[in-house]
């Protein structure tokens, strides 16, 4: 049985799904209909940029929001696995490490923006605004390469369990392979539809691993065989 504080941590770990979907969505509404196309020239791109103001302003806050509560339960869940797995850490220490890189790495490209932000309100070089525009999608897109071993070693153990626990498994493995293929977006661009499938899905899964800790479908099936 977790503790107060580990139950408390996978909840933090639905709060952070609950948190980072309403980000997409506030970006799919308000912030992506109203960029420049990719291909424009930099003055449009920057103009669209000073024209979003604090609406992009917000929305990048609210893809840094949910950090803190995916910081808790990176720790909660470092907790239940050392409870699983009490003779060997490498899988509680490997998701903590990755999780962490993952939850920080993603925000610095909503930090950037706001830079790109207060660089394009107070006149600045057209061409700077635009290449600033596209550390979202690589910060993301190096996210996805901590992403990749967060996701497998939290999942690739699960394969061992009977039941429906393996099926999230397996989409594991699906989100690792997607997040992997996405991180090349750094080197090709054309990927970058790969790694926003493959960003989606991860809160899908994240949101089914941890319902199935918190309801206790396979804790004890897992303490025997995992």
């Amino acid at each position: 049985m977790e503790t107060r504080w580990q139950r408390l941590g996978l909840q933090s770990g639905v709060v952070f799904v609950l948190l980072q979907v309403g980000a997409f969505i506030y970006f799919a509404i308000q912030i992506f209909p109203n960029f420049a196309a990719v291909d424009a020239p930099a003055a449009e791109r920057a103009a669209a940029i000073v024209r979003l103001g604090n609406r992009l302003r917000l929305g990048n806050f609210l893809l840094v929001l949910p950090s803190p509560f995916f910081l808790f339960f990176l720790g909660a869940l470092a907790g239940v696995w050392r409870r699983v797995r009490p003779n060997d850490d490498t899988i509680a220490m490997a998701s903590l490490a990755g999780g962490a890189a993952m939850a920080l790495v993603w925000p610095m490209g909503a930090v950037i923006s706001d830079i790109e932000l207060d660089l394009a309100l107070s006149g600045g070089d057209a061409a700077t605004v635009s290449a600033l525009d596209a550390m979202a999608p690589y910060t993301l897109a190096l996210g996805a390469a901590a992403r990749t071993v967060f996701v497998a070693v939290n999942c690739i153990p699960l394969l061992g369990v009977p039941g429906a626990v393996r099926w999230a498994g397996w989409f594991g493995v699906a989100i690792a392979a997607l997040s992997f293929i996405g991180s090349a977006t750094l080197v090709i661009p054309s990927l970058f539809p790969i790694l926003a499938i493959g960003s989606l899905l991860f809160d899908v899964w994240l949101l089914t691993f941890c319902l199935a800790w918190l309801r206790g479908w396979w804790q004890q099936a897992s303490a025997r065989r995992v």
